[in-house]
């Protein structure tokens, strides 16, 4: 009898443990969401799908900037006038850019881009203005990609405090451990900000695929998030001190479940498509407002094509105020939207591409996105 009421004991104590490691919600006034539809024209060189992408405003107008991966070039998409310019890219030379991890458009002269340890300044024409070699960062390196399976971490440029931000990764005692790293560019130093979850966890070898947090920034704060949780953090960069925010999903789990570290490629394609996961959260700084998506988890049938599974996935939308309290969230078309990242904050709202491979609506002769904004 002793030992039936310890080993209760031991499993309501599990149990409330695993309940604590995520934050509850707090929700604020409801907001609906409306959208608009977008088409522009694409001519013989642009494609219609993008996994690397950055936003900016210039003369009023709204631009999308994404990396064209079969000419080596920045598509630049003009929102308001639905037209597309190019930025050829030079591979070699002194203005070589060999290869584009991430990127961030902080105006149309002004883009930086990440290489393998190398970040490049170009204007609007494709030249060089500045190249940077990173140092040797505490035994890390940078980690900035946006892949749908592992996680979504951008360059991001601070113009209050002059500085570059980035995520990265080192390995300690055979555990991976995440930092962002500030790195000034009138001195070439650096600061360093713990990215850590409420509760330990063991990416490199519990979560298969899913092994990295999501991070994004405003010119005060580091927001990120973890593809195998609800919860937000906030770092304000002043005080160096982090907030934890409840992002719960009405309609969804929110964790993910745990993959061993032995798995094969079928293991980790039913691991990906059975369980949630949390895109990055994206700041509207006219609305002071916060968009996070999310895919639930799908049945997972050896026989059926991977990627047919996973863009069957059901998409949602949160949105949240400036005080990260939940204020909508709603269920997005189904097999409509783009599922590996072609998505970012534009003045008029949220923006997401609509080439979903499974879309029957698609028109392969336009960039077509919607955008969503709150009323």
């Amino acid at each position: 009898m002793k030992s039936t009421y310890f080993l209760l004991l031991i499993l309501l104590t599990l149990s409330c443990k695993r309940e604590v490691s995520l934050i509850e919600n707090v929700y604020g006034k409801p907001v609906f969401l409306s959208s608009t539809k977008v088409d522009i024209p694409i001519d013989s060189v642009t494609i219609n799908s993008y996994d690397r992408l950055s936003t900016y405003i210039h003369n009023n107008d709204d631009y999308i900037l994404a990396y064209n991966y079969m000419t080596h070039a920045l598509d630049n998409f003009n929102v308001n006038k639905q037209t597309v310019s190019h930025i050829e890219l030079m591979s070699e030379g002194p203005d070589g850019i060999n290869e584009i991890l991430g990127f961030h458009a902080h105006s149309a002269d002004s883009v930086w881009i990440y290489s393998t340890n190398i970040i490049s300044l170009i204007d609007s024409t494709g030249r060089v203005k500045e190249r940077i070699n990173i140092p040797s960062l505490n035994d890390g390196v940078p980690l900035i990609m946006t892949n749908f399976s592992i996680c979504t971490s951008k360059l991001f440029y601070n113009s209050d405090r002059n500085s570059l931000f980035f995520l990265t990764l080192s390995v300690r005692n055979e555990k991976d451990v995440f930092f962002v790293t500030e790195f000034s560019l009138p001195d070439y130093s650096t600061k360093t900000y713990p990215v850590n979850t409420i509760a330990e966890k063991d990416f490199r070898n519990d979560y298969g695929w899913k092994q990295a947090p999501n991070v994004t920034y405003t010119n005060k704060t580091v927001i990120y998030n973890f593809p195998v949780e609800s919860n937000i953090y906030v770092i304000d960069l002043e005080s160096g001190k982090t907030s934890i925010y409840g992002g719960k999903s009405r309609y969804t789990s929110n964790e993910v479940s745990k993959l061993g570290p032995n798995f094969d490629m079928s293991g980790g394609e039913k691991h990906i498509n059975e369980n949630v996961h949390f895109f990055d959260i994206l700041h509207d700084p006219l609305r002071n407002t916060y968009y996070r998506l999310h895919l639930d988890g799908i049945e997972y049938n050896a026989q059926t094509d991977f990627r047919t599974t996973y863009l069957s996935k059901d998409l949602y939308l949160m949105v949240y105020n400036e005080k990260f309290e939940v204020i909508n969230e709603t269920k997005l078309d189904s097999r409509k939207y783009n599922y590996f990242n072609c998505w970012g904050m534009l003045s008029k709202g949220l923006f997401i591409a609509k080439d979903n491979e499974l879309n029957n609506d698609t028109d392969f002769e336009c960039y077509q996105i919607d955008i969503f904004n709150i009323k």
